[in-house]
């Protein structure tokens, strides 16, 4: 009890909340009627919702069903947008700088032998996606889907630059 006290008497930073509910038709019935749109979530439209509804009576939230819990990645809940937008820039800046390190290398490959070209193509499309793996885990993603899709693109555009647009200049 104590120990449950004191973590009440903190104060907190929140940058989510999970509300859970005993049946699936009270979950609805509170998605209903906090649905108000995205525009009035933006410009917090306090006429959008009765008063009693506004979160200490001036801000109109965004409530909307959570994702399934084994899909979220709760490490990465805290981290603020901004945060998330510049990971993401300079992960993808480090993935243009590969893709770029492994042109110039497959064509100076073929520029030896078109068989060594052909070795270094096979071996980098084996290697990299690895790498990416790396790259990819510095990225702070609120949801699984959101991390493997961004994984999925890094790899697609490097297995596509790799094998067709390099081979084909």
């Amino acid at each position: 009890e104590a120990k449950c006290q004191a973590l009440l008497s903190r104060k907190q930073i929140v940058s989510e909340v999970f509300v859970t509910f005993e049946k699936e038709s009270m979950q609805r019935e509170v998605l209903a009627t906090f649905d108000v749109g995205a525009i009035n979530i933006q410009q917090n439209n306090c006429s959008a919702l009765p008063k009693e509804l506004l979160f200490r009576g001036k801000h109109v939230l965004d409530v909307s069903e959570a994702s399934e819990p084994n899909t979220i990645r709760w490490d990465d809940l805290g981290c603020n947008a901004f945060l998330r937008v510049l990971q993401r820039v300079l992960t993808f800046a480090l993935t243009v700088f590969i893709i770029m390190g492994d042109f110039f290398i497959v064509k100076t490959a073929f520029s030896i032998n078109l068989t060594l070209g052909a070795v270094v193509i096979a071996v980098l499309n084996f290697l990299v996606p690895n790498v990416f793996k790396v790259i990819n885990s510095l990225e702070s993603h609120r949801h699984e889907g959101s991390y493997q899709a961004s994984l999925y693109i890094k790899i697609t555009l490097f297995r596509w630059i790799n094998t067709a647009i390099i081979t084909a200049v």
